[in-house]
């Protein structure tokens, strides 16, 4: 059995963030990780586009390193979610912040 999480979503990582403050520590998840999570998801996208096995890590002139990348490969995605629009170029937007 799976010992229960003491941070779950959005919420967890705040508060993580205020308790690391607070006790002047690193917090869990940190930049690293969530770019390695992007990453990830970038390859599972690539591989369905591509209709194929990825190897990782991306490589950072891949087509799906980038926002500009994957509107280009993935236009359909693009398309039903418009969230990508809202990216800047190094900025994260919360897919599910913008959709109601």
């Amino acid at each position: 059995m799976l010992t229960p999480l003491e941070y779950e979503g959005h919420a967890g990582l705040a508060d993580d963030l205020i308790r690391a403050i607070d006790e002047d520590r690193p917090v869990l998840i940190d930049g690293e990780a969530g770019r390695a999570t992007m990453e990830l998801i970038m390859a599972v996208y690539k591989s369905a586009a591509e209709d194929r096995t990825v190897d990782l890590p991306l490589a950072k002139d891949d087509f799906f390193y980038t926002r500009e990348g994957v509107q280009a490969r993935m236009p359909h995605f693009y398309k039903k979610t418009g969230f990508l629009a809202k990216f800047a170029k190094d900025e994260i937007v919360l897919a599910s912040s913008s959709m109601k």
